[in-house]
């Protein structure tokens, strides 16, 4: 049976829960020659799983308007009830273009602009604990394209606040020293084309440093904050869709409204000019005509309401933020949110 038609029986006979594993399997990539490649990003689809109207749906994402993949989308929601298309249009992460005012800050706190020494601002996105000969040990997190440079960095590395250009390159500005991070693969590479976490992490240069507990403003009102309670596991996530999501980055606090989740393949153009593909990726589309994320918000954490974290900000369109669980990228660096 198509892939397609499995997972839109699956839509209409049980719900979003039961596809939500399947559409976390890796989408076979075209043959072209002797090689396996991704498709054309102009011609490419991808699925994900949506709500309207009280409904989950099959939303099938394109990211071109005048693209053969749209005319495809549109033939299926023609047919099916169940399916619904989505332009979401390309992702790109790009470097600050501006500099932003930046008071450095001595105890840190989310949100905050950090960088690679030799790298550019993204955002201290929160603070975890990992494990180190046994011990638990204060650390922060943040995208790994942004602090390892795109798999340029070394260990050690030192990273700074603020990161450029919203403060100079020097010495007195570390916060700390980069200690592990997610490997990112270029699809054109041999083996596993797709990433799965964008995730970095940097331990203090002093413990005093980090905070006890990950606090985010409340949307109910911005000048106060509340606590994140943990993470909500990706096969969870579209119990979320449609309801209202918030992030604290460098370029500020922003709502959106979580649109789609569980999308299997989903290319995001970095700083370098190269494409690479996530699996399980989600959309939050801007909501009142704002972004939802703009340059320099890589690495920033997307929570809901209740204080629950669900992912963090890989690149925007001009209409969706995309992100990638939270919960499956602390996994990957056996971290663990602090709260």
């Amino acid at each position: 049976m198509d892939i397609f038609y499995e997972l839109l029986l699956n839509v209409v006979s049980t719900g979003a829960s039961s596809i939500a594993g399947m559409l976390k399997k890796r989408m076979p990539l075209e043959k072209s020659g002797k090689d396996s490649q991704i498709e054309r990003i102009d011609r490419r689809m991808s699925m994900g799983i949506a709500k309207r109207d009280g409904k989950y749906k099959l939303a099938l994402l394109v990211e071109r308007a005048d693209s053969w993949a749209l005319e495809k989308a549109e033939q299926h929601e023609s047919r099916e009830p169940s399916v619904i298309v989505e332009v979401t249009g390309k992702a790109y992460s790009a470097h600050p273009n501006k500099k932003i005012n930046v008071t450095p800050q001595k105890r840190l706190s989310l949100g905050i602009s950090i960088g690679h020494f030799r790298g550019n601002a993204g955002t201290l996105g929160g603070f975890v604990e990992v494990y180190d000969n046994g011990k638990k040990l204060p650390a922060l997190i943040g995208s790994s394209h942004v602090l390892s440079m795109i798999n340029t960095g070394e260990k050690n590395d030192d990273i700074i606040h603020p990161g450029w250009p919203d403060g100079p390159r020097v010495f007195k500005n570390r916060i700390g020293k980069l200690t592990n991070y997610t490997y990112l693969v270029h699809y054109q590479q041999k083996g596993d084309a797709l990433n799965r976490e964008d995730i970095a992490i940097v331990r203090p240069i002093e413990e005093k440093m980090i905070p006890s507990a990950n606090l985010v403003p409340n949307p109910k009102d911005q000048k106060r904050r509340i606590k994140l309670k943990g993470c909500i596991p990706s096969d969870k996530l579209f119990e979320q869709l449609g309801e209202s999501v918030y992030k604290l980055g460098r370029n500020g606090f922003s709502e959106g409204t979580l649109e789609v989740v569980n999308v299997p393949q989903y290319s995001v153009q970095f700083p370098n000019g190269k494409v690479y593909i996530f699996q399980d990726v989600g959309a939050v589309k801007n909501k009142g005509g704002h972004p939802f994320s703009k340059p320099g918000d890589s690495g920033s954490i997307i929570y809901n309401s209740a204080g629950q974290a669900i992912g963090t900000v890989l690149g925007a369109s001009s209409t969706h933020s995309f992100f990638v669980p939270l919960s499956t990228s602390l996994e990957a660096v056996e971290a663990e949110l602090r709260y």
